[in-house]
Formats: C-alpha cells, sequence, structure tokens
C-alpha cells in the first residue's frame, strides 16, 4: 500500500502559513524596527550666531519624525543632529563630528565623541553642549548628559567650558 503524499499547492500554501507565522511572531518581538517617533532636535539660531544678539535664543527647536530602527532613538537623535536641520535659519556645529556611541544609564546620556574635528572657539562649544543636552533631554529617559571623548571622560571639549560632570539644560 501506497502512503498519499500531499499536493504540491497544499505544502506551498502550508509553508507560506508557517512563513506568515515566524514573520509575525518576530514582528511582535521586535516592534521598534519600523516605528517612527516624533523628537525634537535643537539647532542653532543662525541671527544669534551672525550677530550676537543677547535677545535671540541661541537655539531653536525643530520637530522631525524619526525611524530609529535597529539603533537605540538617543542615536538616531545624534545621527539628525549631525545631518543638520531641515528649517532656514538653523544650522549645526556637529557637522563635522562622529559620534562613537550613545547609552543611557539612569537617566543620564554618555555620548561619546571622536576626538578629529573637536576644536573650535567659545560659541562652538556652547552651541554643540547646548544643542546636544536640550536635544536629548527633550526625550523623556533622559535628564542629563555626560559627555565623552573616545570613551573617556573628559574636562572640556574644546578647550573653553567645563564637562567633566553630567550637563543638565
Amino acid at each position: 500500500m501506497r502512503k498519499k503524499a500531499f499536493p504540491p499547492i497544499v505544502l506551498a500554501l502550508l509553508l507560506i502559513v508557517v512563513g506568515v507565522a515566524a514573520w509575525l511572531i518576530w514582528r511582535s518581538n521586535n516592534p521598534g524596527s519600523d516605528a517612527t517617533v516624533e523628537v525634537t532636535l535643537y539647532f542653532a539660531n543662525d541671527r544669534y550666531v551672525q550677530f550676537g544678539d543677547a535677545n535671540e535664543p541661541q537655539v531653536l527647536p525643530e520637530k522631525r519624525t524619526v525611524r530609529p530602527g535597529v539603533r537605540n532613538l538617543p542615536e538616531t537623535v545624534m545621527d539628525e543632529l549631525i545631518a543638520g536641520p531641515d528649517t532656514a535659519g538653523l544650522s549645526t556645529v556637529l557637522s563635522n563630528l562622529k559620534v562613537h556611541s550613545v547609552s543611557v544609564r539612569e537617566g543620564i546620556a554618555h555620548v561619546d565623541f571622536s576626538r578629529d574635528n573637536m576644536n573650535g572657539g567659545s560659541l562652538s562649544e556652547t552651541l554643540l553642549i547646548d544643542q546636544t543636552v536640550r536635544s536629548l533631554t527633550a526625550l523623556d529617559e533622559i535628564e542629563a548628559v555626560q559627555f565623552l571623548i573616545d570613551g573617556e571622560k573628559t574636562e572640556s571639549l574644546m578647550g573653553h567650558i567645563l564637562v567633566i560632570d553630567p550637563v543638565r539644560p
């Protein structure tokens, strides 16, 4: 007596059902991969930079929808700051900088910058700190930012402002 084989169409449908089920299980365990999040980024106010008018804010907010994917949201925020603003009249001092990593522990974002291109005057350093701290502390889980250079705490990023301790907005 010969066993009946599954018809090819039944086997194909079974494989499709198993594939869809596996994808749904994976998707439920990785919900952030396609999710979008609205964040507030802070960029240098060009009017303040150009004219030094104390009545102008140093940085201004820009809302943006981002898709963190496999990266964490604070890393995505730093990538967006480096990419620069979409709004005319704003700019970034982070465009030539490299961020090694961003991690969050106990409400403090640890931002590890590369030493490469980490130079400038006091205004550049002020804007770098202000853009970074305001953008990251706009996220619910972050209260302060600890700046690192090549994995180590540093007294100052560019030699003008002390950042050895976590910086709060």
